[in-house]
């Protein structure tokens, strides 16, 4: 009697052990196959915004966005290369999204822009998005509902990064947004901050790393949010 009293004390304080619950089911990350296609092709021609008070004006939404799993691309259908994302908005400074969305980016796991690879689960950026579809498909082509696209991407894609404190900074690496911008450039003004917000960067996206292109502009979310008042009215 002895040995049982024993005994289911001994379990009684294994399960009471908070270092001993049952480990948690931890969430499937999915990434895609790849980030930078083995075809890479550059797109000629104009550009479809110029500067970041246009891109404000024709998105429907604006939004610092966190992406999600990857859900698909469009594979080898001859009309596009596309590739879609689970994505929830962090930060809304325009018009409204849905709690979670699907964020459609151009190229797909074979077939990537030159320079620009394709996002991954944890990257967050500021997206200047419209709705993308309805439109006509062919049967096999994936498509989502709620899905929204970055309006001139990859050149209008701004990276969030933080600072030590937490501060929102968005990273610009093409020179789209240089002519006609009235807010700071952190990227001349505060090398030291640059690296930091660099280092953060890297840290959740190490693709950073592999890529010859820099970050042109850096933009401080606080500057960002009163040029949206001024440009709103």
């Amino acid at each position: 009697m002895k040995r049982i009293c024993t005994f289911l004390l001994t379990l009684l304080l294994l399960c009471l052990c908070p270092g001993c619950a049952a480990p948690q089911k931890q969430e499937t990350i999915v990434t895609p196959p790849s980030r930078i296609g083995a075809e890479t092709y550059r797109v000629k021609g104009p550009r479809t915004v110029s500067c970041l008070e246009d891109a404000y004006r024709q998105a429907e939404v604006v939004a610092h966005v966190r992406v999600g799993n990857w859900l698909g691309d469009t594979g080898d259908y001859p009309r596009g290369d596309l590739t879609y994302f689970e994505a929830t908005a962090v930060q809304i400074y325009k018009g409204d999204l849905p709690e979670s969305f699907v964020f459609v980016q151009e190229g797909t796991a074979k077939k990537t822009r030159e320079g620009y690879p394709l996002f991954t689960c944890g990257d967050e950026l500021l997206a200047f998005l419209f709705p993308f579809g309805p439109f006509e498909r062919a049967n096999d082509m994936p498509y989502w509902e709620n899905a929204y696209a970055n309006i001139g991407s990859p050149y209008s894609d701004l990276y969030a990064a933080y600072d030590e404190a937490g501060n929102v900074y968005y990273l610009a690496r093409d020179l789209l947004f240089a002519d006609r911008t009235d807010i700071p450039n952190y990227r001349n003004e505060d090398p030291a901050l640059c690296d930091e917000l660099l280092k953060e960067l890297t840290a959740r996206d190490p693709i950073f790393t592999e890529l010859d292109l820099p970050f042109q502009k850096i933009f401080a979310e606080a500057d960002m949010e009163q040029l949206f008042k001024r440009i709103a009215g």
